[in-house]
Order: structure tokens, then sequence, then C-alpha cells
């Protein structure tokens, strides 16, 4: 039934261009030779292009229609797209897709209203969308975010954002309007700290980034950052064996300035510090694989020392690490803490779950339009039936950057056919390789006999063809020298 729909779409549009002496449904399966647009404004066609140059040679279907469709309907840029089935040069064994589009509104300008305390430009400076671009709801939305983010790094914890898209009498355009409700500036005047016996307050407020007000220190208040100094503090704390530290509650007091307008905040920090303990030491429970003293030399932490949270956890990083690297990927690694709270000192038990090492089942490239796949895959020492090893991922992934091919690399790891087989898929991005440079000089100006140009041409392609090799042309001309030279 979806089919046949698809297929009376397709024949009510081909029908429009004149060709009724096809048969019905006469496109199905056939190769797509070429893409075509109607009715393009502002869509950025290149992008169109490049969103569906993929398709272009392979056989039209029911689910590859269903994709192209998809595509072009998550951008988000048209009202209605129509499509046409068209016979490629006369040829019943090929198509032209034809789209037939009808765009939303762009945006014709850009305002800001109700700030004060910001400048529009630098405002604008902070959102993506541009005068031009269609207009889209859900981008004007993170837009709203991405401006409500200055607002609160400025020192303005209440600003709130909101946007509408006026509808002018041109209805293919709108203007967009971002409005502003920004409430008080907050400045932080004071940090204060209660229940720290064992820390100064220039040492605590040294280990935030939330500054106080001072000659060359605006001091915004920012929620976010009110937050990164609460986990800094702790965090200190833990690394100093005060492992039980905790900030139990956080008060904030407002005193306005009157001439100004401007809020001034007294932060005060409730801490809640706890005993300090010793490390006792780390014993090991369940390793076949590795022995007990080979986990033992991956410790940096010495038994009576002042127990030391962060490089704890390092260590247990460290021995998860050796695992992995040897494939054991799918292991349970615990940490458990007994305490002597005579001797003040904390034991620590790894308790380990072993299981089969992981292996790569299959290894494979996303993105790579220009670039061919077995040139990504020697920069990658893994292959298909090799033990999984994150350290070889990594090396693969960095020498992927760099051959300066690719703006993006991202892993993607999901799971093969059986338990302990991997599927690792690499993304990538790919950004131009070719560069050229030209330069253009005057001389011998009113000698007879004599050109005056001389020029120069060099053109380098880091990727060419996508078969990763380099090419470099330089190109003279001048009165007494005209060469070409590659390599």
């Amino acid at each position: 039934m979806r089919r046949t729909l698809l297929a009376f779409m397709l024949i009510a549009a081909f029908g429009f261009v004149g060709a009724q002496e096809l048969p019905d449904e006469w496109f199905w399966d056939k190769s797509i030779a070429s893409i075509q647009w109607e009715g393009i404004k502002k869509a950025n066609r290149n992008e169109l292009d490049a969103l569906l140059r993929n398709y272009i040679g392979q056989k039209f279907t029911e689910n590859i229609w269903l994709e192209m469709q998809s595509k072009l309907y998550e951008l988000d840029w048209f009202e209605s797209i129509e499509p046409q089935a068209l016979p490629y040069k006369d040829s019943r064994d090929q198509l032209i897709l034809r789209f037939v589009v009808t765009e939303k509104p762009s945006v014709l300008s850009l305002r800001v209203s109700g700030n004060s305390g910001l400048r529009t430009s630098e405002i604008l400076a902070a959102i993506s969308v541009k005068a031009g671009d269609i207009y889209n709801a859900t981008k004007a939305s993170l837009d709203d975010v991405a401006i409500q983010k200055l607002y609160n790094e400025k020192g303005y914890p209440d600003a709130l954002i909101s946007h509408e898209a006026i509808p002018s009498e041109d209805s293919s355009v709108v203007v967009l309007t971002f409005r502003i409700e920004e409430g008080a500036q907050v400045a932080l005047r004071s940090i204060k700290f209660t229940g720290n016996t064992s820390m100064s307050a220039k040492t605590l407020k040294g280990q935030m980034t939330l500054k106080e007000a001072a000659l060359f220190q605006p001091g915004a208040f920012q929620e976010a950052k009110l937050e990164e100094s609460k986990k800094a503090i702790v965090d200190y704390y833990q690394s100093k064996g005060y492992v039980d530290a905790k900030i139990i509650d956080v008060f904030k007091e407002y005193e306005k300035d009157q001439a100004t307008g401007k809020n001034w905040l007294v932060l005060t920090l409730a801490l809640s510090e706890g005993r300090q303990w010793k490390y006792g030491g780390m014993s090991f429970e369940g390793n076949q694989v590795f022995s007990g003293e080979k986990l033992e030399d991956l410790v940096s932490l010495k038994p009576g020392a002042v127990l030391n949270y962060k490089k704890l956890l390092q260590d247990k990083q460290r021995i998860d690490d050796l695992y992995y690297e040897s494939g054991y990927i799918y292991n349970q690694i615990s940490l458990k803490e007994t305490r002597d709270d005579i001797a003040g000192s904390m034991l620590f038990t790894i308790v380990v779950t072993e299981l089969d090492r992981a292996h790569i089942e299959n290894l494979s490239f996303k993105g790579n339009e220009k670039t061919k796949e077995y040139v990504l895959a020697r920069e990658v020492p893994l292959e298909e039936g090799d033990i999984f090893s994150k350290a070889k991922i990594i090396d693969g992934l960095r020498n992927l950057y760099n051959l300066q091919y690719f703006s993006v690399v991202e892993p993607e790891i999901h799971q093969g056919s059986a338990a302990n087989l991997m599927d690792l898929v690499i993304n990538v991005e790919e950004m131009s390789t070719a560069d050229i440079q030209f330069g253009v000089t005057l001389s011998g100006l009113g000698q007879a006999g004599s050109f005056p140009l001389s020029g120069f041409v060099k053109w380098n392609d880091r990727n060419l063809g996508g078969r990763g090799q380099n090419l470099q042309a330089n190109v003279t001309l001048s009165p007494t020298e005209q060469s070409v030279d590659s390599s």
C-alpha cells in the first residue's frame, strides 16, 4: 500500500512534465543519474547536493526514496517537497529526480529588544542565525539558550530570553526578534566559609573558579561556576585525606546598589570536613589473568601516607586500563573500602570479575566521501579479528587527525554478533586538502619589447583523488623564466 502511494505521488508529478507514454511505476529500480532542484531561493544548494550526492548511481527503491525524503524534511527548510521522475536522456534505464520545493520564510532582519546591560552587537555575535537564513524555530530556540548563557556569564542570573518571528508584507520573509528581560546584574562582593577548621578561607578560594569582584575582576556571578567551585573544593579536601568532606549548604545575601542598580552578592559556603584518613593499603580479589604483584605495581599510594582519594581513583583506572588494553573490556572491576577507626586508616580491595576477551568483528568508516577506505584503514593499527585495544584505537584516531584530511574523527563501538565481539565504526568529516597561492608583479613598464607582467601559481593537494597522495605544482611566468614543476 505504501509503495503504491509513493508510486502514485511520483506518477502524478511525472504527468506534469509530459511523459505519459511511459508505463506506470517505470522508475522503480532504475539507476539515479542526476538530482535537480526547482524553487531554491535561499536554501544552500551546495549543502543540498552534498546531502543527496551519495544516492547518485544507486537503484531507486522505496527505502532509498524514504531515506531521501526524511533527510530533506529533517533540514526543516521547506513547506512542501514535490518529487518528479524523468527519464535520463530518453532512456528508461536511468532517471532524473527533480525536487520542486517551496521554501519556508527566510529571515529578513534580526532585532533585539529589552537589552541595556549588553550591546546588541554582542548579543547577535552569540547566535547562529543570520539575515538571509531560512527561519527554523528549533534553531531560534537554541539561540535563546545561547543568549541566556551569555547573560549568565555576564552576571545576569535571572535574564529571560524569548523570540518571535514577525511576518512581513512579503510572506516569504520574517523579522526575527529576540526579546530580553535582563533582570539585575549580580556581582560577587565576598565569599565566606563556615565549618572549615583545617583549611583557610584563602586556600579554599584558590580552588574556586568563581571570583570576588576586584580591580581587574568584574566578579560576575554565574551559577555554573558556583557548581564547579563546589566540586573543586570537595576534590581538594579529598586529596588531603578528608574523603567525607562536603558542602552542606550555600547561603546568598543580596545588597542592592541604589546608584547603579547592581545587586551585590555575599556568598557563604557551609562545610562539613569530616576526619582526615590515611591510606592503609590495597588487596585484590578475583584476579586470575594478572597477579596481585603486577596489579600492586600500578598503585602509587604508600601505606601510612595521607589518603589522596584522587590518586586512589587514578590507580584504579590504571588497573582498569591494564585489563582493557588486553581485551578484557567486559570485566567488572569495583573498589571496596574498609575503615579502621582506631588507626584512622582506610583499606581498599579491588574486586575483579573476569570475563572473556573482546575481539573486533567489523571495522568500518563513515563520512569519507572523497578519501578511499584503504587510506583510513592503514592508519588504524587494528584489523578485523584483533583483540580489542583502547590504546590502538586512540593511536588510530590520532593518526587520522594527523593526516589533516578531516575536521572531525569520532569512534563508535557497537555490540557485534556475539557477546565477545565488537563493531568499531569511525566517523569522519572531510575538509579541504587543497591549497593555492598566486601572485602577479608589474615590471619593465615603458621598456620597448618587454612584457610587464610576471606571475606564479602554486597548487598543492595533500589527498589527491582521495588516495592519500600529495601533489604539488608550481607554475612561473615571467619575461626571463617560464617553468612548470610538479612533485
